[in-house]
């Protein structure tokens, strides 16, 4: 019989089997999955936080992934500090996967604070933690603190030729998230990302709020008379792509002045 919080010590990680410790990760990898933060603070030595799970995540990615708390983040840096700095099977780092979790504001600063320079590391698709915090459903406060980190992020452009910007307008985030990207970067409204579509043109078809239009409108007017690769305008894309209730339609005409 073997006591988990102990397995830090070296007498008893030399005692316990491969076998043995694996079993221990496992444990810990469900308890964050399961976000059960009692359990998972039991578990947490640096003999455990070290290795990756089946599906190639170290415990701070799953840690990030699971939204636990501040309290179980720290206590799994501190058992292995350069665990911020890992990638897992798919390229992220842990701030990637908090970005696009829906993390807290304090998760977000212990990650930055493990590993400041992650703010600028690219992801999938070369987008940086700022894309994924962008059309991810978080606050404007883990949008602003990835900003803080790295404010150059909301001028780069993602593989497919997406700025921030782009994202959160696609991704029916909150318009404060949208407002905060916007300060980073007020000529982000009249940037062409993919297929030539100003962020006016993915808020349409993406049955965003009002607030959220008239918030990309009013730091670009222009953008309601400018044509995408397609030669479409933002009122077009809302006619031929999408379906939408009579509501929106209505909030797009005021918006769009058709």
């Amino acid at each position: 019989m073997f006591l988990p919080e102990y397995v830090g010590t070296s007498a008893l990680a030399i005692s316990l089997t491969t076998e043995q410790l694996k079993a221990l990760q496992e444990q810990l990898c469900t308890a964050l999955r399961e976000n059960d933060h009692k359990a998972a603070q039991a578990l947490i030595a640096p003999a455990l936080v070290k290795e990756k799970d089946r599906d190639g995540n170290m415990p701070l990615h799953l840690a990030a992934k699971y939204n636990t708390s501040k309290t179980v983040v720290q206590a799994v840096l501190a058992a292995h500090p350069d665990a911020a700095k890992a990638r897992g099977n798919d390229g992220h780092l842990p701030i990637h996967v908090s970005a696009q979790s829906n993390t807290s504001e304090a998760v977000m600063h212990a990650v930055l604070a493990a590993h400041p320079d992650a703010a600028q590391a690219g992801g999938q698709g070369g987008r940086l933690p700022l894309h994924f915090a962008a059309q991810s459903n978080t606050s404007a406060a883990v949008v602003q603190a990835v900003i803080a980190a790295h404010p150059d992020a909301a001028k780069a452009k993602d593989k497919g030729g997406n700025l921030p910007l782009h994202l959160a307008a696609q991704s029916n985030t909150s318009e404060a998230v949208v407002q905060a990207v916007l300060a980073a970067y007020p000529d982000a409204a009249k940037a062409g990302g993919q297929g030539g579509n100003l962020p006016l043109h993915f808020a349409a078809q993406s049955n965003t709020s009002e607030a959220v239009m008239q918030a990309v409108l009013a730091a670009h007017p222009d953008a309601a008379r400018a044509e995408n690769n397609d030669g479409n305008l933002p009122k077009d894309v809302v006619r031929y792509h999408f379906t939408l209730d009579s509501a929106t339609k209505d909030a797009f005409e005021r918006t769009l002045l058709w």
